[in-house]
């Protein structure tokens, strides 16, 4: 019976030891995981200036879209008051 105690607390006790390092181990990646996460979250200025940057070069191109829009209603408008070149007649060869 002392031998069972013996080798089960001498065998028992380098296998809790390994399993506890290796929970260690795991739970410190883990936070390190953790931690370069909330890292990146944690910068928010960084993110919201980039974000303030696309939109202004999103509201320029619209901007432009726009004018561009503007100039072709301008051009449209004025063609309607000319009258169009006659149709050709069917059969007729162009000179």
């Amino acid at each position: 019976m002392e031998e069972l105690v013996f080798f089960g607390f001498f065998v028992g006790l380098p296998v809790a030891t390994l399993a506890l390092g290796a929970a260690w181990l795991t739970a410190r990646r883990r936070a390190s995981r953790l931690e370069a996460l909330v890292n990146r979250l944690v910068l928010p200025d960084e993110r919201l200036d980039m974000i303030d940057q696309r939109l202004d070069a999103i509201a320029a191109r619209l901007d432009q879209l726009a004018r561009g829009q503007e100039f072709l209603g301008r051009l449209l408008s004025k063609g309607q008051g000319r009258s169009r070149p006659p149709a050709p007649q069917p059969g007729s060869t162009p000179n």
